[in-house]
């Protein structure tokens, strides 16, 4: 290897064929006067010369010995006294005019010192490899000085948004702008006159942290602002007057528009990043990620510990299907991303899967699951070799499905208790990890399956509505809803009537219902209250009652996907609330209710086969099939994930108990501290133990973020194209104040005082009667469904949890509504008309 491999930004050597398009396009902006970090090249030659002689990896067991010297010296050179290096990648595919491929490679911020920059560099040179071959390139290594900026951001010289041609659009936050790009942070953003630079509008996020550099650790952190910074603008109208001229100055220097990142060191303009803007106009409908129904298992941000568990999980499931229908992986190459520390599923990656499937309309998984109340029209298919392969492996799969789900269902739960019994907190930590693998082997098992009840129940509700749109049924959908409930097989619905039983039990007992009230007062304890209750006359039967309840569905909870929320059994406030409510609801028996709705039911089919179009047998055969298979497989839909999450529970008393031992050895301050660590930290700090000032730090760092992440409000859609949009909500169609319109999930109309509920310490407050009101209906208020008069939501879908729930319970419920908990208020009377899927303010509360 030749000496001297480093090459500083303004070298002459430089060029693009070994620079690659990051470092390349930088270095023609330093060229150009405008100031720029600190920088130099590691060149593609170098990692061409390390690569194995496979070329599908770098030899990561040691460098030249020269080349780690060199590295040595760079970051001498370079690097901020306090904040370190900035490791970026720069690939021969990106930064260019026809591709950005922004996020594919890796960038480390905040590196401190040589040895971190040798392993920053490898790190780089991997993630070159880890794209899918279709994209995968050689790159250089960009190493820069890191700035101590005040505010960072994205200008564009020309807004990408379609409305934007002759705007300039800026989007910027506090701190460094690495969760700005990433879409972890809400931005502020700055709407300007292309040709003078005016003020058009702006929208402040009020984001109350900042990015930061870790003070122990690589990376980056979250930190709250300063008091006096926030609600302030995170750009001075001086700042964007000077970044409006500087980056218009570099655009025409270039001859092309630009998305260039910046960061602002007082009020100096430091330009980070330069490439031409290779999407002119984004369209809505084409990359979109959505919050919808993952948002309804995983309210809030997600920790690092659920993630770590659920993403391979997920990942698994995708690739077994594909395998199993022979189909081609979408180009798109992600489907489900964290941003503002929440899950978002691509739209477009669906919709490139359903392309696959002949005959089956691209906005199926958005009528089911996302909510957005499209139209749904079934094409015959072609009649093609893939066309028969897929369709005869949808009915092999169907064919055996019932008898394979039942199976799978009584085998569970004989291994799921086995596994409870091998569980006892003796248990060494690495015995304590093999239960805790068996655990999630297990539970991986049933969502796989939960997967399969959830395409075959979305399947034949699409087939039952287009059936009896086909023979002249007024309003498909709206019937579709009104048919599809009161089947009694749904186990989460279950659960409110044995707490409804309980709760009846309490009411005959004033002793009891009195001791639930105290208990409500004074903040609940499971303990406690057996304790009291136990010396009261029938006390014990009732104690034993509320054992029962919580040993069968005590693994359920509010939020219940996030490992780091409390389950039923644990959650007493919760339970004893819900106890406290239904004594205080009008007395009616919920199989009396059950029947009532599956009266109505039966009336309804009655009325659809007196129909003329029903006269022919093989309609009628048609229709008892699509209406059975729609409500047996919505109820595997729920139960399979009900099943799971007792694995999902287990898991979490191992976790516990494990983080129990790690703050007994002071290598942890709290047991939730747990969460804030992934699964091969935690693995790696039960087998190995050492000192726990690292793992504390690294806590602390993701604490910080996550408290940042609940603070921000996240939009319910993020366009992004290839990278140059971090995140921009669509304009709601919402247009009238009083009036909402969204998708029906459960029909019926009623009218009642909103309760809206946006944090679960809201849920407590609730009344008997009250309509729900909620960003989405999370599926461990299933209690409250039977209590609440109707259910109003932002974000949903006719498969959502809360849907299959309402319609057991025959509680009118509406989703899609986008803006209802911000239109509506607690207090205000409202009707909802589950038939048509709208809701009106009545009248406003005092």
């Amino acid at each position: 290897m030749s000496a001297s491999r480093l090459l500083p930004l303004d070298s002459t050597e430089l060029h693009l064929g070994n620079a690659g398009g990051k470092a390349y396009q930088l270095s023609r902006v330093a060229r150009a006067g405008f100031r720029v970090p600190r920088s130099e090249v590691l060149p593609v030659e170098v990692m061409r010369e390390l690569r194995t002689e496979s070329g599908e990896a770098v030899s990561l067991t040691s460098l030249p010995a020269q080349l780690e010297t060199e590295l040595r010296a760079c970051c001498q050179r370079l690097a901020h006294r306090e904040l370190g290096l900035a490791v970026r990648s720069s690939g021969l595919n990106e930064d260019s005019a026809t591709s950005s491929l922004a996020g594919h490679y890796s960038s480390v911020l905040g590196v401190r010192s040589p040895k971190a920059l040798i392993e920053a560099v490898r790190e780089v040179w991997e993630s070159y490899l880890r794209v899918p071959p279709r994209l995968r390139s050689l790159g250089a290594v960009l190493i820069q000085e890191m700035i101590p900026a005040s505010a960072s951001g994205v200008f564009f010289t020309r807004s990408p948004l379609l409305e934007g041609e002759e705007e300039c659009l800026v989007e910027a936050c506090s701190g460094l702008g690495d969760a700005l790009v990433a879409g972890r942070v809400t931005p502020d953003v700055f709407r300007l006159r292309r040709s003078d630079g005016s003020l058009l509008q702006q929208t402040l996020a009020q984001a109350p942290q900042r990015s930061l550099v870790c003070e122990h650790t690589t990376g980056t952190r979250q930190e709250p602002l300063p008091p006096e910074q926030r609600g302030q603008p995170s750009l001075s109208p001086r700042q964007l007057a000077l970044l409006h001229s500087r980056c218009r100055a570099l655009q025409q220097a270039f001859a092309e528009d630009l998305d260039i990142e910046f960061s602002f060191v007082a009020d100096e303009l430091v330009i980070l990043q330069a490439r031409p803007i290779t999407v002119r106009a984004l369209d809505p409908d084409a990359v979109v990620w959505t919050a919808a129904n993952s948002q309804e298992v995983l309210p809030q941000p997600v920790t690092p510990l659920t993630w770590s568990l659920f993403y391979p999980l997920i990942e698994q499931g995708r690739a077994d299907l594909f395998a199993a229908l022979n189909l081609k992986e979408p180009r798109v190459r992600r489907y489900l991303d964290l941003f503002y520390g929440r899950p978002y599923f691509n739209r477009l990656y669906f919709k490139e899967f359903i392309a696959q499937t002949p005959g089956v309309p691209l906005e199926v998984f958005d009528a089911l699951i996302f909510g957005r109340g499209e139209q749904v029209d079934f094409r015959r298919p072609p009649l093609t070799g893939l066309t028969a392969r897929i369709l005869a492996r949808a009915g092999w799969e169907r064919m055996f499905a019932q008898q394979r789900l039942e199976s799978f269902i009584r085998a569970f739960d004989r291994r799921q208790r086995a596994v409870e019994a091998d569980y006892h907190s003796a248990l060494d930590n690495r015995s304590l990890l093999a239960v805790a693998e068996r655990t999630r082997s297990l539970m991986a098992e049933c969502f796989g399956k939960h997967v399969l009840g959830t395409a075959f129940a979305g399947a034949h509700m699409v087939f039952l509505r287009a059936f009896l749109d086909s023979v002249g049924v007024e309003d498909a959908e709206s019937t579709t809803n009104r048919l599809v409930h009161a089947s009694a097989t749904v186990l989460p619905a279950a659960s409110s009537g044995q707490l409804f039983a309980l709760a009846r039990r309490a009411a005959g007992q004033p002793g009891i219902a009195q001791a639930i009230e105290t208990e409500v007062a004074r903040g609940a304890d499971f303990d406690h209250f057996a304790e009291q209750v136990r010396a009261l006359p029938r006390g014990p039967a009732f104690i034993d009652g509320l054992d029962a309840f919580r040993r069968e569905f005590g693994h359920r909870g509010v939020g219940e996907a996030e490992l780091m929320q409390p389950r039923w059994s644990e959650d007493a406030p919760f339970l004893f609330a819900t106890l406290k409510m239904y004594l205080q609801a009008p007395t009616e028996d919920p199989e009396r209710r059950r029947l009532a709705l599956l009266e109505r039911q039966q009336k309804l089919e009655t009325s659809i086969l007196a129909r003329p179009a029903l006269k022919n047998p093989l309609r009628r055969l048609a229709f008892h099939y699509f209406l059975r298979e729609a409500n047996r497989f919505a109820a595997y839909r729920e139960n399979l994930k009900h099943h799971a999450l007792r694995s999902l529970a287990l898991l979490r008393r191992i976790v516990l108990e494990l983080a129990r031992r790690l703050v007994a050895d002071d290598r942890l301050a709290q047991r939730d501290d747990v969460f804030f660590l992934n699964l091969s930290e935690l693995r790696r700090a039960a087998l190995t133990p050492q000192g726990g000032s690292d793992l504390r730090a690294l806590v602390s760092d993701r604490r910080l973020e996550h408290q940042a992440n609940l603070a921000l409000k996240p939009p319910r859609f993020i366009y992004r194209e290839a990278g140059n949009l971090a995140a921009v909500s669509r304009p709601s169609r919402q247009r009238m104040s009083g009036f909402l319109s969204g998708s029906p999930l459960s029909p019926g109309t009623c009218r009642g005082r909103a309760r809206v509920v946006l944090s679960p310490g809201d849920i407590k407050a609730m009344q008997p009667g009250e309509v729900l009101v909620a960003p989405v209906a999370d599926p461990g208020w299933t209690p409250l469904y039977y209590l609440a008069a109707g259910i109003a939501v932002d974000v949903g879908g006719v498969l959502s949890h809360a849907a299959v729930i309402a319609r057991e319970y025959g509680v009118p419920a509406v989703a899609d509504l986008e803006v209802a908990t911000q239109r509506i208020k607690t207090g205000d009377l409202i009707e909802v008309d589950g038939d048509v899927g709208q809701v009106r303010i009545l009248r406003r509360g005092d």
